[in-house]
Order: structure tokens, then C-alpha cells, then sequence
């Protein structure tokens, strides 16, 4: 019986035509008879129903190849049918019966099911939202229960999305809309303002030659008194004032009004509740209706004045240029209350414009009193941020002391620090007892910290041959995850991670695995290994050595999979080794002190180091003691791995042969001879290149990388003739990072070259350093790398220099202060015997972007304005010494604001003269 149903069912849906007949002869007679039927019988056409709506079309191989939706008479069919088959407790409105009102009421007419009387109006309990007019009509003929007023607030606001014709005659249909429901839409967030936007931008543009908006429809009938203007005005403000939905809408409402200002007095306060209002436009609104008021007598300028105060310190242009208007109005009226006045306005100083700040002491000068002391101790406490103009316009109110201390030529002292890579401050903490470790394994996961992860890796090696099967069943929380990372991960990272774990579970449970005698076994085992198969608590997984890396990042991804599994091997020894390549201070240094340890370790073991892992180690060696770590070196080590690091040290000028550890020599080269050379790396030559490294996107039209053509590491590196480099054995090639978004990736790679950084950074300018229009990745890139030179105490050389002025003429504010900040740092620090940054350096870099016209002056303007305005004269010489080769291109270049700029720096006191000495 339920299968002759369904077919039948389903000969009906495909064969249905729409119309009148077709509904009273077939559509109402089969919608009853279904109706009559038990509801488990019902039910059980869901699923037919479900199938029906969409066809689909297979080839010779059983494989859907294609998709479409059934048609629009079968759609009217099973909508009507869904009425009745639907579970109760989910069912939903069909959409075509939203706009087929007269069937759903004739199919109501023969059965309403009890869902219809409570029926769901929120997306988030299952339904969704019925529009207002399918409402109404169902709440009159008596099908559905009244809602809350909030949900029909909603349905109130989307119904101008109905009206696709812009004329408003469907607003007219209801006269509740008009009498009583259209006012929720001031007392509750709707989305009246995105729905009705294009009805009224058709009108704006001339589309239209009447307001065919649900907003003109209010203003039409307040204008023919149909509604109340007054509560209209009032419902307006309310709404704007207490954030209502999007503040546009009303603001249209109240301006298209033109209240008098007999009818905004009354409403006084609650405009002055509004100021405090961060919606966008509304505080220029409110101000133009107290601008109105201020003429009143009976305004209230003392609540007016207390309002406004905390706004003013960095208060937009055209809102100051109101607020000083209301100001001078109030005081031509109110003499008490200029005093309150002045000292409100003194609050504009902190604001760098000089427009602003001239504004305000023009009205200071005009209705200040010089004599009143509180006045002239408030404006000599700003007197650091007064403009040259400003200032001299309430000379009256500061007298001017010549100070001998603020002579250019007075010398200024201050005490360089030498750089130092390893303190307390930044160690990192490694498990001291098993339960630590298992607290950190158990969290790896789960935290997805590039930094907690190489910490995990340490400690999974390091505690392996302690742990036993009870701890792997603390551990079970870390195994489950990296179950599903090692099979559901969509990226190649995530799945490695989870391999890794699994190989540490495994090598594990391999100590206390009872051998199994059986030959089956055994063969299985053999297969398992063969297939390159792991196995873990009886489920197999797949080497990390055999997976295959076939990801978009797939280069970086290679790099990851080769150090993942020299730790495995690690893992493997019979002996326990600790990892070479573990980070002992943040942001990723090894203490050379604590390598010498660990290469101890292996060559007393009779272990060589694998590749990937010592040159890791090494590209992270922090060398503060040079002299100390000669001698321990000489105490702890003997042979290769004692040449290795004298020569590293520069004890010994050339490599001793024989070397086995060839990419180790290699890496050791590049590191030495970055460090010996005066410009700090061996990409010198491309600091001349700034042509060719930052023309990334002068014309960056889309979202698209640029073409990889030229690895920029080997024109770094490619006169060294080193085999390693050919062989492409070194870290270094494999740091392709194009297209990378995983942060996580991103942390890892930049963490891996801290003292070798110009291939990175070379290559994050020649991918990432867009001038304009920067991306989600770009901005990731240039913030981990501009934050690793923050915290890694890194000198700023050759490409560090060109990065750091990139930074520096960002379209991001927040990557211009941090880059400027790293630049007042590292001028008082030194890396041996030459200083940790050269600012003119920089300064001739940022004068080539100009010249080049890769970024407007005016980011430098605003960062100076906004950032060092008022700083110390310490602060100001070194920004004289990073601005001189800026300024001396201004004097002969036309660059725009190039004048303004000039000025800016002579105010600020910011000192550019060749004959300072600093």
C-alpha cells in the first residue's frame, strides 16, 4: 500500500499541470484524500518529495554528472503537498505558497495542519521568515496566532523588498501597516534600511518620479496629515538615538522633516543623549539640530557644553567646524558661559589638525579672559601639542620664556645597549616531569601554536622512553585529534601534524607490543610495511614518510613533512637523542650554549645529525658571548662537529675537510658570511635592486600573485658555487610562500631563518609588499614578519632595511607606528662594534619610494601628527636622522604636500641638519 503511494504520488507530481481546473479537479481532491490519511502514512512521503525536487542526470557509470530543479508545476504541486507530510515539529512554510496566496488559502480551506496555527517565523528555530503580507492574510482568516511584536517588526522591515516596482502600492494593501505596525519599525532593529535602499536611490537617481519607499510613503502622509508628524519627528530620534537597526533610514526621515525649532526643543535632551551615538552620521545630524537650537533662549548650553567636551579631542573636521559655531553663538549670547567654553575648547589640541586647532584658538582669543589663571594653566598643559599658528594666535594666554635648554645645538645624550638574543625574559619553559609533558602533548592539538607545537615535538621525543601504555591512555584526547587530522584535514600541514602523533603513539606502543607468533600476522605486518602503513592501537595510518605532500603550498608543506620526519627518526633510536633544532628563547633562538649540548649528546651517542634538523639548528644559533661558547665548544666537542662550530664562530676562516654534513657547511657559510659583511647580509646588492623588489603591485588590478620567474634566494646566494645549493638540499629553497593563509604555516616558515633572515624577507617583499590595496595574506605576511623583528633583536641591514621602510610607507596605520617604533628602538642598541640599525639607510629608502611615487607623503604627515608630536627632543633627532635624505628629495622635488611637509617637520622641531651630531 505506502509503495503504490509514493508512485502514485510521484506520476502525479511529474505529470501536474497548473490551473484553476487542474486544482479543483486533481490538486484539491488528492491534498484532501492525503489529508484523511494517518500521519506516520504521511510522513513517509517526505522523502519521496525531497527526491522529487530535484532531477538528476547520470552517465554510463552510475555517476551523477548533473543538477536542476524540477518545474514550476511540480514545484506548485509538492509545495502544496508539503503542507500536509511535513514533521510538525520542522515544517516550514513552502516559499511558492508565499507568493501563491489565494491556493494557500483555498488549501487551508480544506485542511489546516496545526503547525499553520503556531507557525515558526525565525530561520533560527527551524523555519523561516513569511513576509507581512502572507501573515496578514493568514492572521484574518484565522489560520495563525498572533506573534510578538519584535518578529512582526521584522516582516515589517523586509516588506519594501516586495516592492519591485518601486510604486508603494503594496504598503497600501494593510491599512494596519500605516495605523499601527509601521511604528515598530522605531522600536525594534529590522533591516528596513538594506530593503528599502533601492526604492529610494531609484528615486534619487531619477528612475522614478515618485518616492516609491516605505520612507516616502511616512513623509507623504505626514505632510497630508494622514499621520502625525510630530510622532514621527520623535519615533525618528528615539530610533536614531538608541541605535535602531541602520541609522540612514531615520536620518533621512528626520532631515527630509526640516523640523523647526519650535518642535526640536522639546526634544532637547534626547538629542543631547545622542551625541554619545558612534553610529556614522548621526553625530553630524544631531549637531546641525543644536546648531538650530543654540539661537533659543531657552536652550540648554550647559548640558550642551558638558556633552560635547569629551568629543572634541578627536572630533572629525565638519563636525568641529559645527560645534565651533554653536560655540560662538552660545557665548555671543551667554557670557558666563565663555569660561566653560574656552576651557572645553582646549581639548581640540589634542587633535593634530591644524585647522581644528587654529578654529578653537580663534574663538579662545576672542571670548577668553588672559587673566583667568585656571584658562592659562589648562592651554600651557597642551602647549606641547599647539601648532606653530595656534600658537602664536593665544600668545595673550602663554607667555613665551626663552629657555636656554631648548637650544638645537644643546647636545643629547643617551646610552646604547648592545643587542642580546637570549635573556631570562624570553626562555622558554620545557616540561621538568612527566606530567607536564603530558599536559603539553595532550594541548598541542588544540592550541595550533607554531611556537607550543615545536615545544610538543621536543617533548614527545624527549619523553617517548618514559612514557607507558598508561600514559598513552592520558594521551587519548591528542591520539582522537590527530585521527581526524591525519584523515579529514583538508590542508597538508594539518595532516602531518596528526601523522607525527600518531608516529610518536605508535613508537610508544612498539616497547610494550608482545610479538605475535602467527605467520598471519606477520604477513599482515609485512604488508602494512610495504604499503608504507603504520599501525597504532589496532588501526592502521599512513607513514609520515610515504605520505605525499599534494597541496597549493605543497614547497612549504615538503619543508614541514622533511623535519616531521627526521624527528620520527629521532624517535626511532634506540637511544634517547634530544631534537637539535628546539627552540630555547622566543621567539625562536637556541642558545648556542645549549646546541653545543646537544651535538655533545649525538656524537657521544656515535649518531651523525640529520640534515634538515642541524641546519635548522643553526639558521636559529644566537651567538651574545662569542668567547664563551669558543670555549665550549672546545670542552664538549671533537671532531667534524668542532670545526663546524669554530668555524661558525669565525675561530677558523675556512671549512676543514673531510665534511659528511654537507648542507650543515653550507648553512654555516651563509650565516658567516652574512654576519661578517658590513651591510649584514649577502642581499646587499638588492637594497640597490629597490626598482625590482618593491614594484610588486604598482598596477595590482586583482587578487592574483605574481609570477614566481626568478627564485629570489639563488640570486642572494648564487656566487657562493656551493653544491648544497644546486642539489636544492637547504631550508632555503624551500620557502615558496605564495598563497599561504594558514597562519600557522605563515608563524612556522617565518620562525625558521632568524639568523639568516634576508631569503624570507626578500621573498615576502617580492610576493606580499604592496604599496596599495593590501589583502588579508599580505597583511598577515608583513605582521608576522615585522613582529618577528620586534622580538627576535634582530640588527636591521641590507633587505631588513628595505622591509622595515616598506613598513614604514604602508597603507596600513597600525604597520607605519610599529615599523617606525622598532626604527627608535634599534637606534639605541648595537650589534658588536656597528650600530643595530642605520636610519639614514632607511631614510634614502623611503626617499626612493617617493621618488618612484609608491606612496603618498601624507602617510608620513599623518604618522609624525598622530604619533610624535610633542615626543622628546631624543625622539626628535632620530627622526632627523631617518627624515634627511626625505627632505633633501623634497627641497628639489615637486611632490605632492612635499611644502606641508617641510613645514610639519620645522614645527615639530624634528631636526634635519647635516651638522648635528648625534
Amino acid at each position: 500500500m505506502e509503495e503504490q503511494l509514493k508512485e502514485r504520488f510521484t506520476k502525479l507530481a511529474n505529470s501536474y499541470t497548473d490551473s484553476p481546473q487542474n486544482r479543483t479537479e486533481i490538486l484539491f481532491p488528492f491534498y484532501k484524500e492525503i489529508s484523511q490519511l494517518p500521519a506516520k502514512e504521511r510522513y513517509a512521503l517526505h522523502e519521496t518529495a525531497s527526491n522529487l525536487f530535484v532531477r538528476t542526470r547520470k552517465n554510463k557509470d552510475g555517476e551523477i554528472i548533473e543538477w536542476r530543479p524540477c518545474g514550476e508545476d511540480c514545484f506548485i504541486f509538492l509545495s502544496s503537498m508539503q503542507l500536509l507530510i511535513e514533521n510538525p515539529r520542522t515544517a516550514y512554510l513552502p516559499v511558492s505558497l508565499d507568493n501563491h496566496l489565494s491556493l494557500l488559502c483555498d488549501l487551508l480551506e480544506i485542511y489546516c495542519p496545526s503547525w499553520i496555527k503556531h507557525l515558526k517565523f525565525r530561520p533560527t528555530e527551524g523555519g523561516r521568515s513569511v513576509s507581512y503580507l502572507t501573515y496578514m492574510t493568514l492572521a484574518k482568516r484565522g489560520f495563525t496566532e498572533t506573534i510578538e511584536e519584535p518578529l512582526l517588526a521584522n516582516m515589517v522591515g523586509q516588506l519594501p523588498w516586495y516592492n519591485r516596482d518601486y510604486t508603494g502600492k503594496i504598503f497600501l494593501e494593510h491599512k494596519e501597516l500605516l495605523e499601527e505596525h509601521v511604528w515598530l519599525l522605531f522600536r525594534y532593529d529590522t533591516p528596513i534600511a538594506w530593503n528599502d535602499d533601492n526604492a529610494i536611490t531609484a528615486f534619487k537617481e531619477g528612475r522614478t518620479k515618485i518616492n516609491g519607499s516605505l520612507q516616502g510613503l511616512l513623509l507623504s502622509c505626514a505632510a497630508d496629515g494622514r499621520i502625525d508628524r510630530a510622532r514621527l519627528l520623535k519615533s525618528s530620534l528615539e530610533a536614531l538615538v538608541m541605535g535602531r537597526s541602520k541609522g540612514s533610514w531615520f536620518i533621512g526621515i528626520i532631515e527630509e522633516l526640516h523640523p523647526t525649532s519650535a518642535e526640536l526643543l522639546p526634544h532637547q535632551d534626547l538629542i543631547l543623549q545622542g551625541l554619545t551615538t558612534k553610529l556614522s552620521g548621526s553625530l553630524k545630524l544631531l549637531l546641525r539640530l543644536l546648531r538650530q537650537l543654540a539661537d533659543e533662549p531657552t536652550f540648554n548650553y550647559n548640558d550642551f557644553i558638558a556633552a560635547i567636551s569629551g568629543l572634541l579631542y578627536d572630533m572629525a573636521q565638519t563636525n568641529m567646524s559645527i560645534v565651533c559655531a554653536t560655540f560662538e553663538s552660545i557665548a555671543k549670547q551667554h557670557a558666563n558661559a565663555r569660561p566653560d567654553i574656552c576651557r572645553a575648547l582646549c581639548l581640540v589640541f589634542m587633535n593634530k589638525a591644524e585647522t581644528a586647532q587654529k578654529r578653537a584658538a580663534k574663538l579662545i582669543a576672542k571670548f577668553g579672559d588672559k587673566n583667568d589663571k585656571t584658562l592659562c594653566s589648562e592651554l600651557r598643559s597642551y602647549e606641547a601639542e599647539i601648532r606653530q599658528e595656534p600658537r602664536e594666535m593665544l600668545a595673550a594666554f602663554i607667555p613665551q620664556e626663552h629657555n636656554d635648554d631648548l637650544d638645537i645645538a644643546e647636545e643629547v645624550s643617551f646610552d646604547i645597549m648592545p643587542l642580546k638574543r637570549c635573556r631570562e625574559d624570553n626562555r622558554l619553559v620545557m616540561p621538568k616531569d612527566k606530567d607536564e609533558a603530558i599536559f603539553l602533548l595532550s594541548s598541542a592539538l588544540f592550541k595550533m601554536d607554531s611556537l607550543q607545537l615545536q615545544l610538543a615535538f621536543a617533548a614527545a621525543v624527549e619523553w617517548a622512553p618514559q612514557l607507558n601504555i598508561d600514559d598513552l591512555g592520558r594521551l587519548e584526547s591528542l591520539f582522537e585529534e590527530a585521527r581526524k587530522w591525519s584523515s579529514d584535514a583538508f590542508l597538508d600541514e594539518d595532516r602531518l601534524l596528526g601523522l607525527f602523533f600518531l608516529e610518536f603513539g605508535s613508537a610508544v606502543e612498539q616497547r610494550f607490543k608482545v610479538d605475535e607468533t602467527s605467520m598471519k600476522s606477520r604477513l599482515m605486518r609485512f604488508a602494512d610495511i610495504a604499503r608504507g602503513w603504520g599501525n597504532f592501537q589496532a588501526q592502521s595510518f599512513t607513514r609520515l614518510k610515504s605520505y605525499k605532500v599534494r597541496g597549493y603550498n605543497s614547497v612549504v608543506e615538503t619543508l614541514l613533512k622533511y623535519l616531521l620526519a627526521d624527528y620520527v627518526e629521532i624517535l626511532s633510536f634506540n637511544t634517547s637523542l634530544p631534537i637539535l633544532s628546539t627552540p630555547t628563547h622566543k621567539p625562536s633562538w637556541i642558545d648556542i650554549d645549549v646546541l653545543i649540548e646537544r651535538l655533545a649528546k649525538w656524537q657521544q651517542a656515535g649518531v651523525q645529525p640529520l640534515s634538515f634538523d642541524i641546519q635548522l639548528a643553526l639558521l636559529r644559533c644566537a651567538v651574545d658571548d662569542v668567547a664563551l661558547a669558543l670555549r665550549h665548544a672546545h670542552s664538549m666537542l671533537k671532531g667534524e662537529l668542532l670545526h663546524l662550530m669554530l668555524y661558525l664562530l669565525g675561530e677558523e676562516k675556512e671549512p676543514v675537510k673531510p665534511f659528511m654534513l654537507d648542507t650543515a657547511w653550507t648553512q654555516a657559510k651563509l650565516i658567516r658570511e652574512a654576519s661578517e659583511n658590513i651591510h649584514g647580509d649577502l642581499s646587499f646588492d638588492l637594497t640597490k635592486e629597490l626598482d625590482i623588489i618593491t614594484k610588486v603591485n604598482r598596477e595590482w588590478n586583482d587578487y592574483g600573485k605574481k609570477s614566481y620567474g626568478q627564485d629570489v634566494f639563488l640570486r642572494v646566494a648564487s656566487g657562493n658555487g656551493l653544491s648544497a645549493l644546486r642539489k636544492k638540499l637547504l631550508i632555503q629553497n624551500f620557502i615558496d610562500i605564495r598563497g599561504i593563509w594558514s597562519h600557522y604555516l605563515a608563524q612556522t616558515v617565518v620562525s625558521l631563518f632568524p639568523a639568516f633572515p634576508a631569503p624570507l624577507f626578500s621573498t615576502i617583499l617580492h610576493n606580499y609588499g604592496v604599496f596599495s590595496n593590501a589583502h588579508a595574506d599580505d597583511k598577515m605576511w608583513v605582521g608576522y614578519g615585522l613582529a618577528f623583528l620586534h622580538e627576535s633583536q634582530l640588527p636591521v641591514r641590507g633587505i631588513l632595511s628595505v622591509f622595515v621602510a616598506y613598513c614604514i610607507a604602508s597603507s596600513e596605520a597600525t604597520t607605519r607606528v610599529s615599523a617606525m617604533e622598532l626604527c627608535m628602538e634599534r637606534r639605541l642598541q648595537s650589534c658588536g662594534e656597528q650600530p643595530a640599525i642605520h636610519l639614514d639607510s632607511i631614510g634614502e629608502i623611503l626617499a626612493n619610494f617617493l621618488k618612484h611615487g609608491l606612496f603618498p607623503l601624507s602617510r608620513l604627515t599623518k604618522l609624525l601628527k598622530d604619533q610624535y608630536w610633542g615626543q622628546e627632543k631624543q625622539v626628535m633627532l632620530h627622526l632627523g636622522e631617518l627624515l634627511l635624505p626625505v627632505n633633501k628629495l623634497l627641497e628639489t622635488e615637486n611632490i605632492t604636500g612635499g611644502k606641508a611637509f617641510l613645514k610639519l617637520c620645522k614645527e615639530m622641531e624634528i631636526f634635519v641638519e647635516d651638522n648635528i651630531d648625534v
